[in-house]
């Protein structure tokens, strides 16, 4: 039995190192490799949110890797590992057993603290997850207004289908007109809205969104799906 219990410890430290090696190798790879730049899609914050659930996969494993007590211990940390993607809940388990372990004042506020961060948390994954999903609706009030690109460039929807723009750089921004341009828009095909200028070609942007449009979208296969962007200013 004791063979057993020494083998299953091995195999849980060798998980987390393994855990550990795997969340640095994709941060290495993603900062030497990732030629696309930042997710123009996340207008919520999730790529943030990914970013502390790597920090707590790391923190989990290295409560393996350095302090390997008894097999329960190890697995339960191998466990939050595993899914640190739901941090906010097991930050507010950590949080109630400390205020469980706690007397007076500081049980109150801890349990408090607690479900602040499961309630924030939780609801800052699930916005930054919908913000990045193609917007399905059907509405076109939902587009009107003005919107900005990442790369200076402006485009103003109004209520009677006509668009005016401004394109800074035709070489890389949403569309390759050059200076001021007008024309009528439409909602294309699903999650799409196509521009069609008085002059020049037209455009096809892919909306994302799942509750409003938070992103028109320059869709470019070869380069990154989201090659230029625009945000409503």
């Amino acid at each position: 039995m004791r063979y057993v219990v020494g083998l299953a410890k091995a195999l849980l430290w060798l998980v987390a190192l393994l855990g550990v090696l795997a969340v640095g190798a994709w941060q290495l790879l993603k900062l030497l490799f990732d030629a696309n730049g930042p997710d123009l899609t996340d207008t919520a914050g999730l790529g943030l949110y990914w970013d502390v659930a790597k920090l707590w996969a790391v923190g989990c494993g290295f409560a393996v890797l350095v302090r390997p007590r008894s097999l329960q211990w190890m697995a339960g940390w191998v466990l939050a590992m595993l899914t640190a993607f739901l941090w906010p809940v097991q930050a507010a388990l950590f949080a109630g057993l400390a205020a469980w372990r706690s007397v007076g004042w500081r049980r109150v506020s801890t349990a408090v603290a607690g479900a602040l961060l499961l309630a924030g948390g939780l609801g800052w994954g699930v916005t930054g997850y919908a913000a990045e999903q193609p917007w399905t609706g059907r509405s076109d009030a939902a587009l009107i207004g003005h919107w900005r690109s990442n790369h200076g460039g402006t485009l103003e929807l109004r209520a009677d289908h006509t668009f005016t723009a401004s394109v800074q750089d035709p070489d890389h921004d949403w569309a390759s007109w050059p200076g001021p341009t007008s024309g009528h828009w439409a909602l294309g095909g699903r999650s799409s809205l196509d521009l069609i200028p008085d002059t020049g070609y037209a455009t096809e942007l892919d909306l994302y969104g799942s509750a409003s449009p938070a992103t028109l979208c320059k869709y470019m296969e070869a380069v990154s799906p989201c090659y230029s962007a625009l945000h409503r200013s």
